[in-house]
């Protein structure tokens, strides 16, 4: 089924836990494995978890350890607007690919602890905003605010930012 037109669950109920599902039209990142596939297409998947795929241009927030990891999946822009407790709270966040670089902004209602996590990205040459640089880590386990760390594997850019309430936080990754 659908959620919205960015995320896509596929349920398995045949116990050899394979099944066959329909990508519609764009590319779809599996959250379990990280791959992209192209849509427009029926693919067989065989897991033990439930298959959970994101559209390109979707942003997914989910509890870390570190505070909110915010899961986008570039090539288009996204936006994604979290209900906070008080009801006419809303805390904004976009993130847009242009040209050489990408913009990353988070505008917070409250306090909070983020970590952006970019998928299918190639290392950056910087990541900051104006004056404020920040620091590459060695390894994610080392990642802290205000810093950014390139998992080559999985291409995957982490970016952890403390972000206060009322502020608004924009990152700018250059390549």
């Amino acid at each position: 089924f659908m959620l919205g037109d960015e995320m896509l669950i596929a349920p398995i109920y045949d116990p050899s836990g394979k099944r066959s599902l329909y990508l519609p039209q764009g590319v779809w990142t599996n959250l379990a494995t990280n791959e992209e596939l192209q849509g427009r297409r029926s693919i067989e998947i065989e897991t033990k978890a439930l298959p959970v795929f994101a559209r390109n241009g979707t942003i997914v927030p989910l509890d870390a350890p570190a505070g909110m990891a915010l899961h986008y999946f570039p090539k288009l822009a996204a936006e994604f607007f979290i209900l906070e407790r008080d009801v006419n709270d809303w805390t904004q966040l976009h993130a847009a690919p242009a040209d050489d670089i990408m913009r990353l902004e988070i505008q917070s209602k409250v306090p909070r602890d983020y970590e952006w996590v970019v998928h299918h990205a190639e290392k950056p040459s910087s990541v900051g905003f104006e004056q404020q640089k920040y620091i590459e880590a060695t390894s994610h386990a080392a990642l802290k605010a205000q810093g950014w760390f390139y998992d080559a594997s999985l291409k995957n850019l982490h970016i952890r930012a403390h972000v206060e309430a009322g502020e608004d936080r924009v990152i700018h990754i250059n390549w």
